[in-house]
Order: C-alpha cells, then sequence, then structure tokens
C-alpha cells in the first residue's frame, strides 16, 4: 500500500506533463493551416505571400493539394483526440492527495504502534548505487522545480556523460529509501526523535508537515545539505539522547553498510549502563557486511540488511511484543502517584481474562501426492486438473482450503542433491498422502543425511536402498503412528495395461529389476499389513504421448475413487470436528462475556425484579418478553444480570427455578450470525435436554428444525432463553433475520 502508492504518485507527475499542454484551447483550423504551410519550402510565384494575412479564398485552395490536405486532416485529428483525454489538472491534483492521505493511513493504521519512547539516527552518507535503485519496485514523485534545476546543472556537459551519469527517475535513490523509511517509523510511533548523522556530526530533525511524502522530501533535502556541511563536528548530542536522564525504549539506525564507531559506542555505551532492556534495531540497506561486525547475538538487538517494505511492520511489531509490560508501567515511567485509596499497583494477574480475539475461520489441508514419475504423468494431472478442483469447491464451504502437494516440478536442478530432503520436508508439512503404486519401484539415492530433528528419527532404523516414493510413504506413516491408516490411501493400477503399451514406451512402465520388483512387492504388502485403504487394480490404457511424455487414459474411475475417499476423511478429520469444537469456543465466549457483564451490573434492583416478575408471569402460558431501551443505556449488562437472577431465584416471588440460556450479539465479532446462533442454542439444548452426541447439522434449516423441536419438548424444569441484541441477528445475505423465533411456544 505505501509504497505502490508512492509509485501511483510518480505516474500522476508524469500524466500531469502530458495533461498541462492538452488544456490549452485547441487552435483554429487556419492556424493549423499555416503552421503546415510555414514548413513548405516556397515557390517563386509564392514568395510574395504571406501565410498569416492571406485572404480565406487563397488558403481554401492550398487544400486542393493532397499532400497539404492528407497533414490537415491528421493534424487535426490527432488535437482533438488529445483534447478528449479523460484526466485534467485538477482531477490529477485531486488523485495525487487520495494517494498521499493513502500513505498516511497505512503507515498509522495499518501497523501497531511503537510503544514508549524511539530514537531514530539516520546516515546521510549514502551514495547511489544504480544497480541496487533498479532492484526496487516504486519510486518518489520528483517536484517539477527540482527537476528543472536538475536539468539547469547538467547544461554544458556532453550529451554521452549526461545519459551514463544520469538517474532513472521511476527508481529510487538509497537516500530517497533512508528518508521514506525513518519517516514511516517515526509516524508509527508514540514518542519518537529523528536525528541525523554525518561522521562525528549528529542534528536533530523537526518535521513540520502531516503529510508524510511533504517530509520524505523535506528529509532527503537537508540529508542532501549535511553532506555538503564543512563546520565544526558536534557530536553532544549523541550523549544527550541517551542519557541516564532519557529513558529511551527504541534505538532505530538506518545506514548505508555500516555504523559509525561514535554512534555504535554511544549505543552501546546506554544500552549497558542505563537500560538493558532497550531494542536496538539496526537496519542496512545494502547486503554487504563491510565495516560492520555483528557481536554476540542478543535478543534485544536486531540487525536486518537489505531493503524490503516488511521492514516498517517488523519493526514495529517487534517492538509492540513489549507493549503490555509498557503499558502497566506508564506510571513509573511518567511518575504518575496512585490513585487515592490504593493500597497496591494493579498487575496483569488481576484483570479480568477476556477471551482471545476472533482467529480466521479459513483453515489449509495439504495432501501429499507419492509415486513415480516417468509412468504416473496421467494420473497426477487427473489429480491436479480434475479431482482438487473439486474438492476444493466442496471444502470452500467449510472455510477449508485443499492444496495438493505435487513435486514434479517442485524441485530445481540446484536443489536435486537434496531432492530426499525436500520431499520429506513437504510431507511433514501435510496432512493426508495420496500413494499412486504401478510397476515401477522408483528411484533409489544414497541414504540422505537429514537435520537432527525428531520427524526423522525413523530413518536410523529404515533399512538400506529405499526408493523415494517408499520413504516419502514411511515418513508420513512416522508422523501419525496411530492414525496412518486413517490419512492414507493408496491405489494401485492393473499390472495388465502394460499389454497395450507400445514396446517403444514399455520401458517406462515396467520394474526396473528383479531386485525392484520385490521390494515393491514388498511394500504393497506391507501396507496391507497396516491396514491403509488400497484400492486395488484401478483400470486405464495406454493413451498415446503428449508433450514426448507417455500418457494413460480412461481413468475416470481412478478419479472418482480418490475424489471420494478424500472427501470422506476430510469431512471426517476437518469438517465434523472443527465445526464441533468451534461450536464449544463459541459457547465459551458467550459465558466468558457474561460473567465479564454481570460483574458490571450495579444498582436498579426494582427494574430487575419487575424483569423477573414479568418472567414468571408469562413462563406458565408459554410466551416472550421484550425488553427495549435506547443506545448506550445498559441493555446489555441488564440482560446479563436478569440471566444470573432467574438462573439463581434470588429475584423470585414464587422461588421459580429455571433452566437459562443466555446469548449476547456482542460478545464476539461471529456472535450476529442467525447460524453462530442457532448453533449454540442446539449445543445448549442438547446438554440440558436431549444429552444427543451426534455432530451438529450443515445446514441452516436442519438446525432450525432441530431447535424447534427441542423446545417442543415438554420437561418439568422450565426453560428460559434470553437473547441480547436480537434486531441485530442477521442472516447470510446481511439481511436482518428473525424465522428462528418459533411462532409458538409450548406452555
Amino acid at each position: 500500500m505505501k509504497i505502490s502508492s508512492s509509485m501511483s504518485e510518480a505516474m500522476v507527475l508524469d500524466r500531469k506533463r502530458v495533461a498541462c499542454p492538452l488544456q490549452k484551447v485547441i487552435p483554429s483550423g487556419k492556424e493549423i493551416l499555416v503552421s503546415i504551410l510555414k514548413k513548405i519550402p516556397r515557390g517563386k510565384r509564392s514568395r510574395c505571400h504571406d501565410w498569416q494575412t492571406c485572404t480565406k479564398k487563397r488558403m481554401k485552395l492550398t487544400l486542393g493539394v493532397p499532400f497539404i490536405y492528407r497533414m490537415y486532416k491528421n493534424n487535426k485529428a490527432q488535437l482533438l483526440k488529445a483534447s478528449k483525454k479523460l484526466y485534467t489538472i485538477e482531477l490529477l491534483d485531486r488523485y495525487r492527495k487520495a494517494l498521499e492521505m493513502a500513505v498516511q493511513i497505512s503507515s498509522c493504521h495499518n501497523v501497531p504502534p511503537l510503544p514508549g519512547k524511539t530514537v531514530i539516527f539516520v546516515s546521510a552518507s549514502m551514495w547511489n548505487d544504480e544497480s541496487w535503485s533498479r532492484k526496487q519496485d516504486f519510486c518518489l514523485p520528483q517536484d517539477p522545480e527540482e527537476k528543472d534545476e536538475g536539468d539547469k546543472e547538467e547544461e554544458g556537459t556532453t550529451k554521452c556523460r549526461r545519459t551514463k551519469d544520469k538517474h532513472d527517475p521511476l527508481t529510487p535513490t538509497m537516500m530517497e529509501v533512508t528518508a521514506l523509511l525513518a519517516v514511516m517509523i517515526k509516524s508509527s510511533s508514540e514518542d519518537c526523535r529523528l536525528c541525523m548523522t554525518q561522521y562525528n556530526y549528529c542534528k536533530e530533525v523537526e518535521l513540520s508537515s502531516d503529510n508524510i511524502l511533504e517530509n520524505v522530501k523535506s528529509l532527503v533535502k537537508e540529508m542532501k545539505e549535511l553532506t555538503n556541511y564543512s563546520g565544526e563536528q558536534d557530536n553532544s548530542l549523541y550523549h544527550t539522547l541517551l542519557s541516564k536522564k532519557s529513558k529511551v525504549n527504541n534505538i532505530i539506525t538506518i545506514s548505508h553498510s555500516w555504523l559509525d564507531s561514535d554512534i555504535d559506542w554511544a549505543i552501546n555505551d546506554y544500552r549497558k549502563g542505563n537500560n538493558k532492556k532497550a531494542l536496538c534495531v539496526n537496519i542496512f540497506l545494502t547486503d554487504s557486511l563491510t565495516g560492520y561486525s555483528e557481536e554476540t547475538p542478543d535478543r534485544n538487538r536486531v540487525v536486518l540488511r537489505g531493503f524490503s517494505e516488511q521492514i516498517l511492520r517488523f519493526v514495529v511489531e517487534r517492538g509492540s511484543s513489549r507493549l503490555l509490560d509498557h503499558v502497566e508501567h506508564l506510571d513509573k515511567l511518567y511518575n504518575i502517584p496512585p490513585p487515592d485509596g490504593a493500597k497496591e499497583p494493579q498487575t496483569s494477574n488481576k484483570v479480568v481474562s477476556v477471551p482471545a480475539g476472533p482467529k480466521s475461520r479459513w483453515r489449509a489441508v495439504r495432501v501429499f501426492i507419492s509415486s513415480t514419475f516417468r509412468d504416473m504423468h496421467a494420473e497426477r494431472d487427473v489429480l491436479v486438473r480434475s479431482v482438487f478442483p473439486e474438492l476444493r469447491r466442496r471444502a470452500a464451504a467449510h472455510c477449508l482450503h485443499l492444496q495438493e502437494v505435487e513435486l514434479r516440478w517442485g524441485v530445481t536442478e540446484e536443489e536435486s542433491e537434496r531432492a530426499v530432503e525436500l520431499c520429506l520436508s513437504e510431507v511433514c508439512r501435510s496432512q493426508l498422502l495420496v500413494g499412486i503404486l504401478g510397476e515401477r519401484y522408483g528411484q533409489v539415492p544414497p541414504k540422505p543425511v537429514l537435520p537432527d530433528l525428531p520427524q526423522y528419527s525413523w530413518l536410523a532404523s529404515a533399512p538400506a536402498g529405499l526408493s523415494i516414493t517408499e520413504m516419502e510413504i514411511r515418513q508420513f506413516q512416522a508422523l501419525y503412528p496411530g492414525t496412518a491408516n486413517q490419512r492414507v490411501f493408496c491405489y494401485i493400477r492393473d499390472p495388465s495395461v502394460i499389454k497395450s503399451v507400445p514396446v517403444a514406451w514399455r520401458s517406462d512402465f515396467t520394474a526396473e529389476s528383479m531386485e525392484a520388483e520385490e521390494k515393491l512387492t514388498s511394500l504393497k504388502r506391507r501396507l496391507l499389513d497396516n491396514g491403509v485403504k488400497i484400492t486395488e487394480n484401478y483400470s486405464c490404457m495406454w493413451g498415446g504421448v503428449v508433450e514426448g511424455k507417455p500418457y494413460l487414459k480412461k481413468l475416470e474411475d481412478f478419479g472418482k475413487a480418490v475424489l471420494e475417499d478424500l472427501w470422506v476423511v476430510v469431512s471426517k478429520l476437518f469438517v465434523d470436528e472443527d465445526e464441533e469444537a468451534e461450536t464449544d469456543l463459541e459457547v465459551s465466549e458467550q459465558k466468558i462475556h457474561q460473567g465479564a457483564l454481570q460483574r458490571q451490573f450495579f444498582g436498579r434492583g426494582k427494574l430487575l425484579s419487575s424483569a423477573v416478575e414479568k418472567v414468571e408471569q408469562v413462563q406458565n402460558k408459554g410466551g416472550m418478553v421484550l425488553i427495549e431501551g435506547g443506545p448506550g443505556e445498559g441493555k446489555t449488562v441488564f440482560m446479563a444480570a436478569l440471566a444470573e437472577a432467574i438462573r439463581s431465584g434470588l429475584k423470585s416471588k414464587i422461588n421459580l427455578h429455571c433452566d437459562v440460556i443466555s446469548y449476547s450479539t456482542s460478545a464476539s465479532q461471529s456472535a450476529r450470525s442467525v447460524e453462530n446462533l442457532l448453533r449454540c442454542l442446539v449445543q445448549w439444548l442438547r446438554k440440558k435436554r436431549t444429552k444427543k452426541e451426534s455432530p451438529l447439522p450443515h445446514l441452516y434449516k436442519d438446525l432450525l428444525s432441530e431447535f424447534h423441536s427441542t423446545l417442543s419438548e415438554t420437561k418439568k424444569m422450565p426453560l428460559v432463553v434470553l437473547v441480547d441484541g436480537v434486531d441485530l441477528v442477521l442472516d447470510g445475505k446481511g439481511q436482518f433475520s428473525s424465522d428462528w423465533i418459533p411462532t409458538l411456544l409450548p406452555k
């Protein structure tokens, strides 16, 4: 957002230069014709004519010349076309302001604030490196005044030299990147001081504008002036900023490839003597290690090399990880006295716990495809082009994304020596495995040297001479020792297909040797003994050669078998269990939310008693009570207190005890969904009434049917259902939903 906005601003400037001449008045037909005639050499007869004062009749005669007429029509058409441009200077100015606002918002609101006091040291010693600039995919807009000054400075130099040294305006200089990064970090900080350094000289910079890009231009200008500074050297500001009296939480330096010794010493001295917990981030825009040796790794000292638009997010998130500690000790940092009557400061362990923020409902399920390559092109294409697109379509309704791991093109030539390690690492990241076996055993590499990690411990006791395919299957079984037979699916091709394969291609489908054939038979037997679901002898036939590779066809039955097997296991392991766990989490959020609200209720005893009395009046006949109130009047807290009063019976005149179900639409972001409401209500009713243990229905109509039918069941204990914010319950289209409310309530 931030970088692309800067790029767009440069495009606006280019468009503006084009738009400026276009907004001039279109010349008249005579003026167009005169401009053409002036360029044509005059003959003896026409030397005495002045085209500016020539009569209209004579001008029309010139249009009788085909060459002049064509030029006149072309020039007029170009001017008319140019005048119909969709952008004007005013529109471009508005667009540029919008882009500047986008940069401002993205810097200030898209990242968490950097807490505490921050000091940024920016090195002005930044020479431009065109090769480095060309690697960046953005640029900063150049002011027209700067462009004119640059053009004047270049006057008098040779054309070849200008071409060689001229900076590409569509790429940023290293100084511009430094200024942009510094200003963005400053705008994302709670309390920040920005300083420029040049060898032994340090100067604080005050940014006067609220606009980030204007501040960047101002800082770049001051950095250029500092590079030409030849006055007295003064580094006293280092010691002023990093002193015992000045509590600094974050120290950030931005430089080319090294850190000046003076500032490096000042930072180290401050961190050792004053604040060991101060976060120090050294950002070097180039990858070169020249002139700076990294110290022993320190948790609070971070060195970043190179440039990325993610640097800003990393710095503020690294600093905000200490935000809770920072907030808890604000009174100590700023000498704030405790409130009257407070005996001791409040600590985090006395704060009421609240449920975690809503997590993303989307989850990824990776399915590893294991087989030999040369003879399985067709099967892998069926999976990639047909089976997995359909699986993704089905799983999307349950917020699941199925991703096949298919390594036919995943291993580059440089990584070929590490093929086994790469394949096994991908297996470790997968939740399901599809194995396809023919008559080939596959490539047998030397025993790999893998990292000393627990997931690879099985390899120590494994026999020698395993193929990559068998190692992949064994690796997955080692990951899920108790449930691998539920997550692995193997499909064995009908060996009779080899008879239909031409002799020229038959070697790609037959066993490599007698030893390989025995190993493959042993692998198939081992899978059967382990209880893995195996589909044997799926049918196919020779399909020809496609792009130089042997291909089989008639694989529809194979594709259907894989599709149904995978969908059954995905539904069982990820859909049903995930929805049940999610419902339990939603119910837990409601309970925690209700408890927190009940502790906030004070007074209004008469109102609470009258509400309980009203509930008692309608409970015998079965009915509804509507509680209304304006915004900010405490309806949500009152509903939580009412639920507790009915549940406990303390406010009841007839000593009524009820089963109470209380639901609030303010408990979480998803609490306003009518499906979320019904899932929680059905889950509660099952625990209190039916004791049903089957999975919750997936469809809305099934949830609604079970809710209504469960309410109809009569029990001795009365039931009260309280829903706070019923007017905020929405369906999947964002429309108000009330069809879940029963029209008839049991007595």
